[in-house]
């Protein structure tokens, strides 16, 4: 699948709850491999809730992708306090989705 340039929206899910009981950053982009790069590298263009779990040692990894999602949907996720509920880390019964073909790209770049 060409990554680049296809809309998505993701979840992350933290290793443990920051900031109250905050485990989950819900986001958007047209480029996956590139923004979780960004995540991951913790400089200023990274989420500040990202940046904030970098700098405290907790660890993250990406739980969910929906591909060719656009903005509104990632506002309405927001909105609607979904992500726990769709983090399939958090709930076992969801479909596992496979990244190995995203993380290592993004970890080897």
């Amino acid at each position: 699948m060409k990554y680049k340039g296809t809309s998505c929206v993701y979840l992350i899910h933290l290793d443990k709850p920051i900031r109250g009981n905050n485990q989950h950053y819900i986001g958007y982009t047209q480029d996956i491999i590139q923004r979780i790069a960004t995540h991951r590298s913790g400089n200023k263009s990274s989420a500040q809730f990202l940046r904030m779990a970098k700098n405290m040692g907790v660890g993250w990894q990406l739980a969910r992708i929906w591909w060719r999602a656009e903005v509104d949907f990632e506002r309405d996720l927001k909105r609607r306090n979904a992500a726990k509920r769709m983090c399939p880390i958090c709930n076992p019964t969801l479909y596992q989705q496979d990244f190995s073909d995203i993380e290592p790209k993004v970890l080897n770049e």
